[in-house]
């Protein structure tokens, strides 16, 4: 048995469909194709009964699936919770760790700008004073640069062991299923 064109019922329809208004007809002969392709509005128009039963199919179908998820049991609803606060816990340090290294990078930044500042300044009076200066401000920059750097990778590498132990424990539990887990770990 052929397909028949869901606009106007003629046979060999080809395999064409079209999308109008985030509806997908499907198949369509090559004249109602080309109509659809054309003149949207027009289809819409005549076929106004074809668009309003699939969008209550579509609306159907969505409700059932909405409803038809189980609700979840109290333990399972306190699992999820001290999993997603721990979870919270862990990106908040990784979030504090990657702003420490970037505060770090920032201070190095304007302790070595403010020696170029007072080098500029110092150049008229004594270019040897000037000269240190200039280096004593990239020392400090450095030091400071590297500090911020290396504590804030610390404190990220902390959050980071705490998102793997937590994986590990939510993996492990016996309490939860894959579907838990996986939106657990959201993954």
């Amino acid at each position: 048995m052929a397909d028949q064109c869901i606009l106007c019922g003629t046979e060999d329809c080809g395999g064409n469909f079209s999308r109008i208004g985030g509806i997908i007809l499907r198949p369509l002969c090559t004249p109602c194709y080309e109509l659809c392709s054309k003149d949207s509005k027009r289809v819409i128009a005549e076929h106004r009964e074809l668009f309003e039963r699939i969008l209550a199919e579509r609306r159907e179908s969505l409700a059932s699936s909405t409803s038809a998820a189980p609700a979840r049991s109290q333990r399972e609803r306190t699992l999820v919770k001290r999993y997603d606060d721990a979870f919270l816990v862990a990106n908040g340090t990784v979030a504090i760790g990657k702003t420490t290294k970037l505060i770090g990078a920032v201070l190095a930044t304007l302790v070595i700008a403010g020696g170029l500042v007072s080098m500029t300044v110092l150049m008229t009076l004594n270019g040897d004073a000037a000269f240190a200066v200039l280096l004593v401000s990239v020392g400090v920059g450095g030091v400071v640069g590297m500090f911020g750097y290396a504590l804030g990778t610390l404190i990220a590498t902390l959050g980071q062991m705490l998102r793997a132990s937590l994986d590990c424990a939510v993996n492990s539990s016996p309490f939860l299923n894959n579907e838990l887990r996986a939106e657990i770990m959201s993954i």
